[in-house]
C-alpha cells in the first residue's frame, strides 16, 4: 500500500484553524489578481491617454504647418511673383545700358533664389503634392529631393497602394519616413536607403531599410526618441513597428498599419 505524503504543519492544524489558513491564502491570492488587474486596466488607460495626447499635439503641430505654408505661400510667393514682374518692366525700360543690364541679371537671380527658398519652405511645412496627388507622389518626391542633397542613394519602390491613404493619415505616414531618413543622414554611415509600401492583408506595409546600422542602440539619445516617435506614430495609425537586423548587415523597419481608421 502507497504512504500518502502529509504536510506536518498542516497535520498539527485543527480544522478550523486549516480551514481558516486556506481561507487565508485564498483570499491573498484574490487580492493579487485584483492589483495585477488594476495595474493591467491602468497601463490601458495610460497608452490610451498617451495615444489621444500624442493624435491631439499632431493634429494641432500638422495645422498650425498648414496655416504657415499656405501663408507663405499666398503672400511671399504673390510678393516674389509681383517684384519678377516689375523688374521684367524695368528691365525692358532701362535701354541697352550693359551695367544696369548686369545688375538686373544679378536682381532676377536672387528673386529666383528667394522663390525656391520659398517653395522649399513651404514643401517643407506641408507637401503640397500630399494634398493632390497622394502619399505616394509625396514620398516619391522627397526621396528624390534627399537623393539630389546627398550622397545617398536613395529609391522609391513600389508605392501604389499609399494613394488611397486619407491625407490625415498619411501625413503620419510621410512623418515617419521624413524622421527615419533623419537618422539616416544624421548617422552619416549609410550609402543606401530604399523605401516601398505594399498591401498587406487588407492594410499596407510600410518598408524601410538602409545598409548600416542607424537604428541601433548604442546610438545618440536623438537617434533613439526619433525611433520612439516613429513608433508612436505607427500605432497612432493603428499599426506596430519592427526593428529587424538581418543577418547579412544592415536595418530593415517594417510598419504594418490599416489603410484607413
Amino acid at each position: 500500500m502507497s504512504e500518502r505524503m502529509i504536510d506536518p504543519h498542516a497535520a498539527s492544524l485543527d480544522p478550523p484553524m486549516r480551514v481558516r489558513t486556506h481561507a487565508q491564502r485564498q483570499s491573498h491570492r484574490a487580492s493579487l489578481q485584483a492589483q495585477a488587474a488594476h495595474h493591467r486596466r491602468c497601463e490601458a488607460a495610460n497608452a490610451l491617454q498617451t495615444k489621444s495626447l500624442f493624435a491631439y499635439v499632431h493634429g494641432a503641430a500638422e495645422s498650425e504647418r498648414k496655416r504657415l505654408a499656405n501663408a507663405l505661400h499666398d503672400e511671399l510667393g504673390g510678393v516674389l511673383t509681383s517684384a519678377k514682374a516689375d523688374l521684367h518692366w524695368l528691365r525692358q525700360s532701362a535701354g541697352d545700358d550693359e551695367t544696369v543690364q548686369q545688375r538686373f541679371d544679378r536682381l532676377a537671380k536672387a528673386i529666383d533664389e528667394a522663390v525656391a527658398i520659398e517653395r522649399h519652405a513651404v514643401e517643407s511645412l506641408r507637401p503640397s503634392l500630399l494634398d493632390h496627388l497622394g502619399l505616394g507622389a509625396a514620398l516619391d518626391w522627397y526621396i528624390r529631393g534627399v537623393a539630389e542633397r546627398s550622397q545617398l542613394a536613395c529609391r522609391c519602390g513600389q508605392v501604389d497602394p499609399a494613394d488611397a491613404v486619407p491625407t490625415d493619415r498619411a501625413i503620419i505616414v510621410y512623418r515617419l519616413v521624413q524622421e527615419a531618413m533623419a537618422n539616416v543622414l544624421d548617422a552619416a554611415r549609410s550609402s543606401r536607403f530604399e523605401l516601398s509600401i505594399v498591401r498587406d492583408d487588407g492594410g499596407l506595409r510600410l518598408h524601410l531599410e538602409e545598409d548600416t546600422d542607424s537604428f541601433a542602440e548604442g546610438l545618440p539619445k536623438l537617434h533613439q526618441q526619433r525611433l520612439a516617435s516613429m513608433r508612436q506614430r505607427a500605432e497612432a495609425l493603428g499599426g506596430s513597428l519592427e526593428v529587424r537586423r538581418p543577418g547579412a548587415g544592415g536595418t530593415q523597419i517594417e510598419v504594418v498599419f490599416p489603410a484607413t481608421a
